[in-house]
């Protein structure tokens, strides 16, 4: 554990003194972080289909090299142009998996999942806390607040979700930066093809991380100040649109395929039950 503190310790102490507060720095490892997201998604994208990078720059119409540095985060052009003119290339050429999902929300779930599982931030356990059924591990367990245990099992469960809508959004910037309105999400075998306006998707993971996080404040608090304000914020219309596409997703079985998402639904909508509205 020390160890570990000592390591976070010193990248932000080198953040401090080399990084914050230089824009030109700071400009700097943005675009590397996105051109190091752009490498891992090219490659992502050739190796499901088992290309050689010559086979899928043939598919994409581009020259091998290109490949290459785009997968070595070495490209001198537009790194996010030449991913929306791959994207659009190979596109057609990709098998998903086609999830019945309808709604921004519901897709932005099913999206930030997919994320998750190439980041294998989120745990399939036959094991977890109230299940019954092995190959269904997350259909049972609701939003607790019976007793203190339950209380911290759940928040503990919700908290992964934080990370894995963070890089799930700065995945659709990328898209948005690159002006594609189709992408796909690739996930260790999974493919899942995307459509719409990019913006819409980082609304909606937007909504989920502020509902998550007052979830987690209200499981450790017994506050409602964090829920009220997402309220507020989304507004009376916008709510009764979210818990319908989230409960229309529940009743499709849009989630059989991805039971991480079909616990965050049913306990994000347990949740919004829980707390009586302001």
């Amino acid at each position: 554990m020390h160890g570990k503190r000592t390591t976070i310790d010193a990248v932000e102490i080198m953040h401090q003194l080399y990084i914050k507060g230089d824009p030109e720095k700071l400009a700097r490892l943005e675009e590397e972080g996105v051109n190091f997201e752009i490498s891992l998604h090219v490659y992502d994208l050739r190796t499901s289909g088992g290309q050689t990078q010559e086979e899928f720059g043939e598919i994409a119409g581009v020259d091998p090299r290109v490949i290459d540095d785009l997968e070595v985060a070495d490209y001198e052009g537009d790194s996010l142009a030449m991913l929306a003119r791959i994207e659009k290339a190979t596109l057609p050429h990709i098998s998903a998996l086609n999830f019945p999902v309808k709604g921004v929300y519901p897709n932005a779930l099913v999206g930030a999942t997919l994320t998750g599982l190439r980041l294998r931030c989120l745990r399939y356990l036959p094991h977890r806390q109230g299940t019954d059924d092995p190959t269904a591990p997350f259909t049972t367990l609701r939003f607790n607040m019976e007793t203190l245990q339950g209380r911290q099992y759940t928040a503990g469960e919700l908290a992964p979700w934080l990370h894995v809508l963070k890089m799930n959004r700065q995945e659709l910037n990328m898209f948005a930066l690159a002006k594609m309105t189709a992408w796909s999400h690739l996930a260790g075998g999974l493919l899942v093809k995307c459509s719409g306006d990019p913006s819409e998707y980082m609304h909606a993971v937007d909504t989920h991380t502020q509902l998550i996080r007052a979830a987690i404040y209200y499981l450790e608090v017994g506050e409602q100040t964090a829920f009220k304000q997402w309220q507020q914020d989304i507004g009376p219309e916008e709510e009764e649109r979210y818990i319908a596409e989230l409960k229309g997703a529940l009743r499709d079985r849009a989630f059989v395929e991805l039971p991480d998402t079909e616990w965050l639904t049913q306990t994000l909508i347990a949740f919004v039950a829980h707390i009586p509205h302001f």
